[in-house]
């Protein structure tokens, strides 16, 4: 319960952020923040009009062209290919693995926050860029370039959870092997502690026994 409260507070205090960082909003915070939408809605209206080919009309088209610009347009995978490829002499057909590899990034943090639970810090970073890569895409209007950096900072991220897992993967699976000492150390750790805890207690020493048991013990 307390987790789900400090989660719900997690809203109000971007907000105040938000606020915070733009005196514009200062005097009238939810009526200012309004009209600020308002404007942009109406600039990417204006911007789509006088630039048709740059025009959005859907979430999905705008899906559709963030694709196109990370895979195709400014694929980075191609781009080091096409260094290779002139350092090497070699000719050969790049294929862009930009997607791909965001793909991959997405569902190792999937893992990660199943791993971890729904209410740790790694599922509220992917609720964050979840709901960020979302707006964007929802409210995306025309596809000019600055309206796709949001999104990149997202598959960045995805990017370097995905090489993090990776590159831990055989870490993890030889920690998963059997290994006969361990494995003893840890079914032996539990009767250790209790031996610990009674000695510790002062029970199961010699000095515990009364003296005259003792002398009653040992004389003939």
């Amino acid at each position: 319960a307390r987790f789900g409260w400090l989660l719900m507070l997690q809203p109000p205090i971007a907000f105040a952020t938000f606020v915070a960082v733009n005196p514009f909003l200062w005097p009238n915070p939810l009526q200012r923040s309004f009209a600020q939408f308002n404007f942009r809605r109406s600039e990417m209206d204006t911007q789509s009009s006088a630039w048709p080919i740059a025009g959005v009309d859907s979430p999905l088209g705008a899906l559709a062209r963030t694709g196109r610009r990370l895979d195709a347009d400014y694929s980075s995978t191609i781009r080091i290919q096409a260094w290779f490829e002139q350092r090497l002499t070699v000719t050969f057909e790049p294929v862009s693995l930009d997607v791909v590899l965001m793909a991959a990034g997405v569902v190792a943090l999937i893992t990660i926050v199943v791993r971890s639970g729904f209410w740790s810090p790694p599922a509220l970073t992917a609720l964050l860029m979840a709901g960020q890569s979302a707006l964007v895409i929802v409210g995306m209007g025309v596809d000019f370039y600055r309206y796709f950096l949001p999104l990149l900072v997202v598959g960045a991220i995805c990017l370097g959870v995905g090489a993090g897992s990776a590159y831990g993967a055989p870490r993890r699976g030889r920690a998963r092997q059997p290994d006969p000492v361990r494995d003893r150390e840890a079914a032996l750790a539990p009767s250790m502690q209790s031996v610990s805890g009674y000695n510790q207690a002062g029970i199961g020493r010699p000095d515990d026994v009364p003296l005259q048991n003792l002398n009653r013990t040992t004389s003939p």
